[in-house]
């Protein structure tokens, strides 16, 4: 493009960058910079990991470990973005039930009745 930072203002304005950075190809390195997660992955590279994945059950689901129901085997799905770990998310998240009144004073909501605090 060509485009300098300093010639903001006189070559090009702020809703130029803004569709500048928006409209960055996702190989660029911006994107890169921006989501380096899942830059990598378009809609070609998201299908071609489904088909590899389905393939791979299939494959399996065929074998002598299937019938036998051991699902250990099973083959695990290639690591991608999307694909949430539920191990991880859980020792994130936390196990324990939050009380109400301590979600509440969280989020800054308060029931009826109750001083606001304003």
């Amino acid at each position: 493009m060509g485009l300098r930072l300093r010639d903001l203002g006189v070559t090009f304005g702020w809703l130029d960058l803004d569709s500048i950075v928006r409209c960055a190809p996702r190989d660029s390195a911006l994107a890169r910079m921006l989501d380096p997660d899942n830059a990598p992955w378009g809609l070609t590279e998201q299908l071609l990991h489904s088909v590899e994945y389905s393939l791979r059950l299939l494959l399996w689901s065929k074998s002598e470990d299937a019938a036998n129901g051991r699902t250990s085997t099973a083959p695990d799905p290639v690591p991608a973005p999307w694909i949430k770990d539920e191990k991880k998310q859980a020792s994130k998240i936390g196990s324990d039930p939050v009380p109400l009144a301590e979600l509440q004073a969280f989020l800054g909501w308060w029931l009826k009745g109750e001083p606001c605090g304003c």
